[in-house]
Order: structure tokens, then sequence, then C-alpha cells
């Protein structure tokens, strides 16, 4: 997206401000703006290699939320730090507590951790390399850079005063702000149970026919995960186990370039598997000691699991804005690089947020 076109969006978003306050016949509080920043730095070590250090502006986001009745509502998010895009827009009705429609580009309903705004999620980064990885955030050359969201069309609802809750959606599977290349969609599905008031439980799916972002071949992806939530005045407990399945034929693309019959095709399936941990442990003061391991294994064929365990923590001083420091050590099996991870090394980080 070009600057112009977000100057655009954010006039059409101040025009639209200034009509809900002018217009009597609005209720105060109907259309809600809401943003963060984040800003910080960040130093890697690798043993043998020159540390690499840099200043950094994080994510920095502005969301709108507007309520058309009292059953009707949408809302849009514009990430303004490169790559500057739309990130999510959608619209939402209800038309009981066990049913709700959405349509838009919004979030998949795969994953735990995936449905967690950056700017309350307890790690730098925005996420585990699990999370990173399977929800199509970063580091899958078949299907990246979508921010966790597709666009498509989603039901879902709460029964039994949200003991059980649910999403099922069909989306393009072509990530956010593209087109689909191809007619089969991508399916997706997620079940929450809350036995306990503090404990949440959740299974998703996400998977179908795709094409492949990186050299288009056609190919069926699989992502399933199961995970839990504990949170309570002491702690915020969060882990998840993922697991993911590709299968296609080698040379096999969208534009028909398939094998012939002097190059035999090659069916290829590969499995990949992660798992996290963090807890947040709320101390006095509003300080956080953050714990948080993962384990990530992007294809089970090849050497190249990654384990990360982080330390870090802290300070929410007015709202949602924090600062937060972060010891990270990740040690990775192989050569193949996971996002900035090219060997074993160490990573220390600090940010701050502001938000309102």
């Amino acid at each position: 997206m070009t600057y112009q076109k977000l100057l655009s969006i954010v006039l059409l978003l101040s025009v639209s401000l200034g009509i809900y306050a002018q217009n009597d016949n609005i209720t105060t509080g109907r259309l809600k703006l809401m943003g963060f920043a984040q800003m910080g730095y960040s130093a890697t070590f690798t043993p043998k290699q020159p540390a690499n250090n840099s200043f950094y502006l994080g994510k920095t986001e502005l969301m709108l939320q507007g309520k058309i009745t009292s059953k009707w509502d949408m809302g849009a998010i514009v990430q303004l730090n490169s790559p500057v895009m739309l990130k999510e827009l959608f619209t939402r009705f209800e038309f009981m507590p066990e049913l709700k429609l959405r349509i838009g580009q919004i979030k998949t309903p795969f994953g735990l951790e995936n449905q967690i705004a950056p700017c309350l999620n307890d790690l730098i980064i925005g996420g585990s390399k699990p999370t990173l990885f399977f929800a199509g955030i970063a580091g899958d050359p078949r299907y990246m850079g979508t921010t966790g969201r597709d666009i498509g069309l989603e039901l879902s609802g709460d029964l039994w005063n949200k003991k059980l809750s649910y999403n099922v959606a069909i989306m393009n599977g072509n990530g956010i702000n593209r087109l689909s290349g191809i007619n089969p969609k991508m399916y997706g599905a997620a079940l929450h149970i809350r036995p306990l008031n503090n404990l949440q439980v959740t299974s998703s799916y996400l998977g179908g026919k795709m094409v492949s972002m990186n050299d288009h071949t056609l190919y069926f992806r699989h992502r399933a995960s199961i995970g839990a939530q504990w949170k309570s005045k002491t702690v915020n407990l969060l882990t998840e186990y993922m697991y993911g399945k590709c299968n296609y034929t080698k040379g096999n693309t969208i534009s028909g370039n398939n094998p012939t019959d002097a190059e035999p095709s090659q069916k290829i399936t590969e499995h990949s598997h992660g798992a996290y941990i963090t807890a947040a442990f709320h101390l006095p003061k509003r300080f956080d000691l953050v714990l948080s391991c993962d384990y990530l294994n992007r294809n089970t064929s090849q050497n190249n699991a990654l384990y990360t365990t982080t330390i870090g923590v802290q300070k929410w001083f007015w709202g949602l804005c924090r600062w937060q420091l972060e010891y990270q050590y990740h040690h990775l099996n192989g050569n193949m690089p996971f996002l900035y991870i090219k060997a074993p090394g160490h990573k220390l980080a600090a940010q701050v947020q502001f938000a309102f």
C-alpha cells in the first residue's frame, strides 16, 4: 500500500470522526479509535560472527471500531510502519449470541496465540516461533506475510454462557490484500472450551488446496493445534502444540507447467511440529516476569529444529503503555536459517510501547 493510499484512509477516518461528532442522532461512543506504537533496540550475538545491533521501529497500528446498530458493527486496522498496509477490514452481524457472521479481511481461526494482539502479547517479537510459522505470519515460504489473517467469511458463536465457543471460516488462502489465485479455498475452524472461569482450552484447524506463494506450486496444506490458557491474578499462562502437513507434486504449478513423462512427477509429503509455553507472572506495581520456551521443526525429514528460551521483565506504566527488557537464547540445528536466526546465539532487546 502506498503512502498516498494510507493518507486517504487516515483522512477518511478523520472525516468519519467529524461526521459522527456533529450528528446529534449518533450515540456517543459508537465510534472508537485506538492505536499503539512500539520502538526499541535489539542486539544479536552469534559465535564467531560480529554482533548485530540496531534501533528499530516496531509495530505501529491504528484500530477503528464502529457500532452501526446494536447487532451490526465494523472494524479496521491500518499498519503504519513498513510495510504500510491495511491489515484488517470487516463487518459483522449478530443474529443471536450463538450465531454471528463476519466478512472481510480478518484473523484466521487458527491458533490460540495468533488471536492475541501484538500490544498485549508478552513477547517483544509479538509471538512464539511456532505461531509465526504455522499461522503464516513469517518463516514459511509457501504461506507468509499474512499477519495471521486472510480474506473470507466466518461464522462464530457462544453457547451456554460462553462455556463453549466456535469459529468456522472459508477463506481465499492467499494472505491479505491479495485476490485468490485458485477456485478451491482454505478452510478454518476453532473450538474453545471454558470449563473454569480462569481456563480456556482451544483446538483449531486451517488448511485446504492452496497455491504456494514462493513458486506457485499447487499443494494441500494442513495445520492443526491444541492449546490452553490460564489467566489469574498471579499468572497468565499460555501453551500450545501445533502440527503441520503439506502434500504436493514437484513441478505442478498453477501456470500449468506440470511434470511430463520425461520428468516423472515426484509426490512429496512434509511434516512439521511446534510447541511453546509462555508465562507472565504478575508482580506488584504492574511488573511482570516473563518466561517462555518454544520448539519448532519446520520439516521433520531435515535437520532444522529450533529451540528458543526467553527471560524478560515488563512494566505497564499507564494503561497499555509499557516497557520491556528481554534476553533470548536460540539453538538452531543444521544450516537452514529461520528469519534472522542463522546459528545458535543470544539476543538482547528493549522496547517501549505507547498506546491510546
